[in-house]
């Protein structure tokens, strides 16, 4: 769907539409028994036919929402505008796109442009304004605008609980008492299963709403988000969760919560990720936080081997003793950006509390783990190697003289759920900022050889992530990459790096460099952001990484009340796809329809054309599953949500009702490609079908960024295959980005949708991500099971609640955000 929303001044139209509401499945997989889940499979089906995304056009009769309030701007008065008491008011309109019942799969591709000629347009790098000039004065003013505010092109791939709504963020406020026009133009451009849109698939709205009189600057606005009942449950159970986990030795656990090994593991990065947080939380938190970083580099400075194998760099995982009061055990995989985490929480603790006490007891550990990756001809080890003899993933050279840049073995990535062997911006980034803290170390001491080592490393990887992993657009803006590399299925990379082309992207990885500006970010300072560039931090290219972030990479995120809706940054997406989307040549047969609609299912000899091919889950080999499906209603709400409700993969079913060789009934098979099977005898008992996959061939990822049919391909032919959820240290980030740049009103929206969107009635631990198919189940079907003390992740719709590196750089966020309001706000 291509939307272009642009602001004109026009009459009022009376116009609204109701919430989306639809038949909701939970998920299957979650259900404790087979049979149970087979027959809520059925009942899927029963109420929950599938049908692809329909045009329509809505007559602008419908009753109003419910749950608006003074945040909305719908218009139901023709008499007068909607008045809004808020910087950014929530759009609404009747979408001409109906969204079917398709599991939250996509439904289309869209496109938003939104132009407001009363607002200001904030531009990347621009300095910061002066307060008076931010509707910070008495009657909260903006400043005069010397051109229209415009979100610019919008593109993302609309769920199927997409309903017209836009909120209104990214500028630097609304005037009180004034009048605002908006115009919406929607089009589609491609469809879920490949086909293009008609020219007539489109349609224009008008709209207008008035600001109050008593509108408060954008400041205070985000002050009184921010304190909302729920976000503070939110704030405080995280805080006191992260101070109150740091056990007496010092130890600190990445999860409360069960995940990732449960309470005796303890990843660096994680931990590190929480100091950083906790140290920004006041000096009543700095004990804890030394004590907690103390602990950790005195068991690794105890374990420090140099030259063998994981003991002459970070490891990724240490594991405790039962008592939590010494490190027994080491996971051995090789991340470039572990050691780099460490040495920025490091000196994060020196340059936040003037603390240097720790600096050389540790400093030999830290140079030692850095020069693992940087000494002439450093080369990885492999699993359990040694510079003798590398094992499997052995013997490849950190550093890149032609691109500048240092190797990561395995980031950590949500594309593919993998590892990557990659010239990472998390990897890079996180070395410029650790090298910075090396070096002032280095000067404190006296070591001045290392200072000058370090400095002369930080300035190379620098240069390589301005050249190498920098992404540069036709009108000249640039954004930082997220990396070059390729996708390494969990294993070490297999004696070469390769090349791999470079992916733009657009992800969390792409918004780290903002640790570049580590040190000074939370500076009061009015020249903080020269200081903040003299770090490294390009602060125009890191604005234009967040606006492609928000135009390209993010997806609209329906709250239960409207008016705190969001869009909000999705965990990855490839934009270049959303650019330019793929069409499919060969249309589907006319008859396939998404979902279990018996008069589009193949049967008898038209069931054979679906009966061949690779099974992804069939009665010999999944038993408790498909060996459980005794007729072909049940095979198919299956496939609908196979392996998970979230990502169903399967691309055909086929029921064979003329046996009972499966528990004395019939078999279902599901299949990744359903082709013609031209041996077998027809049977009118056969029954076949098209699953999800089926119309998602336009989506497919093979993980390879350099052949033809693959997400994201050379030239943008294929689509976003973007992830519905949001990672909770993108959400971190930007609540610091936006404080840095002092955008209110962004802080505004993002307060109100989380304070919503997290259900603090089901923990108060923030996420370590936000999975919105499984929120939106929770909030129609009832969260089950429910977060209590046998379940501590509850229906999973917050990954591990709690979660170190995630809840660290939320904390950190926050009280970045908390500062700038402070500060912006009159005594």
């Amino acid at each position: 769907l291509s939307l272009q929303l642009t602001i004109w001044v026009h009459t009022n139209s009376n116009f609204t539409t109701p919430l989306y509401d639809r038949a909701r499945c939970g998920l299957f997989g979650m259900l404790p028994r087979a049979r149970v889940r087979t027959a809520f499979a059925l009942l899927c089906v029963l109420v929950n036919f599938g049908a692809i995304a329909a045009l329509h056009h809505n007559p602008g009769s419908a009753a109003p929402p419910p749950s608006l309030t003074s945040w909305a701007a719908d218009l139901t008065d023709k008499s007068s505008p909607a008045v809004v008491n808020t910087h950014a008011p929530v759009l609404r309109w009747p979408s001409i796109v109906t969204p079917g019942s398709l599991g939250f799969r996509e439904t289309a591709v869209l496109s938003l442009t939104v132009e407001i000629p009363k607002l200001c347009l904030r531009t990347a790098g621009q300095k910061r304004p002066d307060p008076s000039e931010w509707g910070l004065n008495e009657r909260g003013d903006a400043p005069a605008c010397t051109q229209a505010w415009t979100s610019g092109e919008m593109r993302m791939a609309v769920l199927d609980t997409w309903t017209g709504l836009y909120v209104v963020d990214g500028h630097n406020g609304l005037t009180p008492d004034t009048l605002y026009s908006w115009t919406v133009t929607e089009r589609v451009v491609v469809f879920s299963n490949g086909t293009a849109a008609p020219p007539s698939a489109s349609a224009t709205h008008h709209g207008q709403f008035r600001t109050a009189p008593s509108l408060v600057s954008p400041a205070a606005e985000a002050a009184r988000a921010m304190a909302g009942a729920n976000f503070t449950k939110l704030w405080n159970g995280s805080v006191t969760s992260v101070a109150g986990r740091i056990q007496p030795s010092g130890f600190l656990p990445t999860s409360v919560s069960g995940g990732y090994g449960g309470i005796t593991m303890e990843y660096p990065r994680d931990a590190s990720g929480q100091i950083i947080g906790l140290m920004y939380q006041g000096p009543e938190f700095h004990p804890l936080a030394k004590s907690a970083l103390q602990f950790m580099l005195q068991q690794l400075k105890e374990a420090y081997k140099p030259g063998a194998s994981f003991n002459s760099y970070a490891p990724h995982v240490m594991t405790a003793n039962k008592e939590l009061t010494k490190i027994v055990g080491f996971d051995t995989r090789d991340q470039t950006d572990d050691t780099f985490y460490l040495s920025a929480a490091w000196g994060a603790y020196s340059n936040l509390t003037g603390d240097t006490s720790l600096e050389r007891p540790f400093y030999d550990l830290l140079r030692g783990y850095a020069d693992h990756y940087l000494a002439a001809g450093a080369k990885s080890l492999g699993f359990g190697g040694s510079p003798q003899a590398p094992s499997l993933g052995g013997g490849v050279p950190y550093w890149n003289e032609s691109l500048s840049l240092l190797w990561n073995p395995n980031l950590e990535h949500s594309r593919l759920g993998s590892f990557w062997s990659a010239y990472d911006q998390v990897a890079n980034s996180m070395a410029v900022e650790g090298l910075r803290a090396l070096e002032a170390a280095a000067t404190r001491l006296g070591i001045w050889d290392d200072a000058a080592r370090w400095a002369t490393h930080r300035a190379a990887i620098l240069h390589g992530i301005d050249t190498s992993l920098t992404y540069t657009f036709e009108d000249g803006a640039a954004m930082y990459a997220e990396l070059r590399g390729h996708e390494n299925a969990f294993s070490e990379d297999k004696g070469s790096v390769g090349f791999s082309p470079l992916l733009p992207g657009a992800s969390f990885v792409s918004v780290i460099p903002l640790v570049m500006g580590l040190t000074v970010m939370g500076s009061a300072s009015p020249d903080v952001e020269a200081h903040a560039e003299a770090l490294g931090l390009d602060i125009a290219k890191m604005d234009t990484t967040w606006n492609l972030i928000r135009r390209q990479a993010s997806f609209q995120w329906v709250n239960q009340d409207p008016t705190l809706s969001a869009y909000v940054p999705t965990t990855h997406v490839n934009t270049s796809g959303l650019t330019n989307p793929p069409v499919r040549t060969t249309p589907l047969p006319s008859n396939v329809t998404m979902g279990c609609n018996r008069s589009a299912r193949l049967v008898g000899a038209a069931a054979l054309t679906l009966a061949s091919g690779a099974d992804m889950c069939d009665p010999s080999t999944n038993s408790e599953i498909c060996g459980n499906v005794t007729t072909a209603d049940y095979c198919c709400a299956l496939a609908q949500m196979y392996p998970s409700r979230s990502s169903p993969a399967v691309g055909a079913w086929f029921f064979n009702g003329a046996t009972t060789a499966c528990s004395g009934h019939g078999c279902c098979y599901l299949k990744k490609v359903g082709s013609p099977d031209t041996f077998t005898k027809p049977d009118p008992n056969f029954s076949a079908g098209y699953g999800p996959a089926a119309f998602d061939d336009w989506c497919a990822y093979s993980g390879k960024f350099n052949t033809a049919d693959a997400c994201p391909a050379p030239g943008g032919t294929s689509c976003s295959c973007g992830s519905y959820a949001v990672i909770g240290k993108t959400v971190g980030w930007e609540l610091g980005w936006a404080a840095f740049r002092h955008d209110f009103v962004r802080l505004t929206v993002l307060h109100r949708w989380l304070g919503q969107a997290a259900h603090v009635e089901q923990t108060t631990l923030f996420g370590e991500s936000y999975e919105y198919s499984c929120i939106k189940e929770g909030e129609a079907d009832g969260f089950a099971p429910a977060v209590g003390p046998k379940t501590p992740r509850g229906a999973g719709c917050w990954g591990d609640p709690g979660n170190g590196v995630q809840i660290g750089w939320f904390l950190w966020g926050e009280a970045l955000a908390k500062a700038a309001v402070t500060r912006a706000q009159p005594n």
